[in-house]
């Protein structure tokens, strides 16, 4: 994607954030939370996706990509690594897990050799869906789904796209959102149409998920009231509201140069409205300075109801910020608020939202800065309405420009926060000694 335009065309406001400890950049990890540990690899562990099943909430899943194998040539050499998304559970807050190799990632009589960009969802009785893209041979990408139960894994999958010819990868970046009683289930994507365009479209399944509408095209070539041209968009995510309709948002590329992340609130319609929630954000990459930052829009009700909260890193002189917006039901966007403000130099990658049913918001994101890397997660409750920073990560990760570790392993794009009860939930990779594995916090709120 194109670098935004220089100009800052929003107004930030920065809340009074109530910092536990010394400012974020340079806190030592707290003692407010709780880590637990992931089954280890030998490969790396990146991009994980978590489920909290709401009826227990000691039970998790999370669907991770690993880069545990590789493909093998005619005459059995090791061509390159292949990831594969791999599933793992606990029944007790992560002190005991059953891991294995998601099997829906390869669907039948497909020749796929490799699946990452895993997502879940859970529905209110505890029922999983997942969503992956695997690859063939020809890196051709395909959007694959499966359904389980949060303790018996994903059981049953079927192709939702299929890759195209030659290098081109068709499909990339699903993402699955379900309603609470799961009877509807969306999953949105990115469908390249050249290999500098691409557009959203998604499926809505209707019967909890076995069988799927056509594909729907959510992004046109236009983008807000100003009808402004979008050749390019990618990163989706979605979130059914309590009203049955499906918010989908997604990272987009503007004719002039700027990225912007655009949301629509009935993303059903025929045609879909779409609007700007933030503008100047951040390209994918960061200018190719630091650590892979896709950018990807992430979403979650407002627990004030009425709107969903959207999460996007905003491009500003002083670097990358974590920014959260209010977008209400008719798709108008409120002001952006920096939760944590850091020095010039410092950039805040990967931002993810989540919020509780107490009316808790949190905003997890890795900080970087100098060639290293932590994660944090700031939070706010209703009494008081201010924001809490803290540091999740114990362990500073040395990183490479772009897409790895100072010792080439993969650092990822995507990281969750959902809520389990009374705490957030967040699943995050940091090196431990020449790879990356992942490690959870359980964050408890006010």
């Amino acid at each position: 994607m194109t670098a935004p335009r220089l100009r800052i065309a929003w107004l930030v406001v920065v809340l009074t954030v109530a910092i536990v400890g010394p400012p974020a950049s340079a806190s030592a990890p707290s003692r407010a939370f709780q880590s637990f540990n992931v089954p280890s690899s030998a490969g790396d562990l990146t991009e994980p996706a978590v489920a909290v099943d709401p009826r227990d909430p000691r039970r998790l899943a999370i669907l991770a990509t690993d880069y545990d194998g590789f493909v093998i040539g005619a005459a059995g050499e090791q061509v390159r690594l292949a990831p594969t998304c791999r599933l793992s559970e606990s029944a007790n807050l992560g002190r005991t897990w059953v891991s294995a190799d998601f099997a829906g990632s390869h669907a039948p009589a497909v020749p796929y050799i490799s699946s990452s960009n895993a997502t879940l969802a859970v529905d209110s009785r505890g029922h999983m869906y997942a969503a992956c893209l695997s690859n063939n041979s020809n890196a051709g990408g395909a959007v694959v789904f499966a359904t389980g139960s949060v303790g018996t894994g994903l059981t049953r999958s079927q192709l939702l796209s299929t890759p195209g010819l030659g290098p081109l990868a068709t499909s990339d970046k699903p993402w699955v959102t379900v309603t609470p009683d799961g009877s509807s289930v969306a999953v949105v994507w990115a469908e390249f149409i050249s290999p500098s365009a691409s557009q959203i479209v998604m499926r809505v399944s209707h019967d909890y998920g076995s069988t799927f509408d056509a594909p729907h095209l959510v992004s046109g070539v236009t983008v807000g009231s100003d009808r402004q041209v979008a050749p390019s968009s990618g990163l989706p995510c979605a979130l059914f509201l309590p009203s049955g309709r499906l918010a989908v948002a997604w990272h987009t590329t503007l004719a002039g140069g700027e990225d912007v992340m655009a949301i629509s609130v009935d993303a059903s319609a025929v045609p879909p409205s779409t609007s700007i929630a933030l503008r100047e954000v951040a390209r994918s990459g960061v200018q190719g300075r630091y650590p892979r930052h896709a950018n990807q829009p992430s979403l979650a009700l407002d627990p004030t109801g009425g709107a969903v909260l959207l999460a996007g890193g905003v491009q500003t002189p002083s670097g990358v910020r974590a920014t959260l917006v209010r977008v209400d039901t008719s798709g108008r966007a409120g002001m952006p608020v920096v939760p944590v403000p850091v020095p010039v130099g410092f950039d805040q990658l990967n931002a993810a939202v989540g919020t509780t049913s107490r009316g808790s918001v949190g905003i997890v994101f890795q900080e970087v800065h100098s060639g290293r890397m932590d994660t944090f997660v700031a939070l706010r409750g209703l009494k008081p309405r201010t924001w809490k920073t803290l540091q999740l990560s114990s362990r500073t990760t040395a990183v490479a420009p772009y897409t790895a570790t100072s010792n080439g392993t993969p650092i990822g794009d995507f990281i969750m926060l959902v809520s389990a009860g009374t705490r957030f939930v967040c699943v995050f990779p940091q090196q431990q000694g020449s790879r990356m594995q992942l490690t959870g916090a359980l964050v408890p709120v006010s």
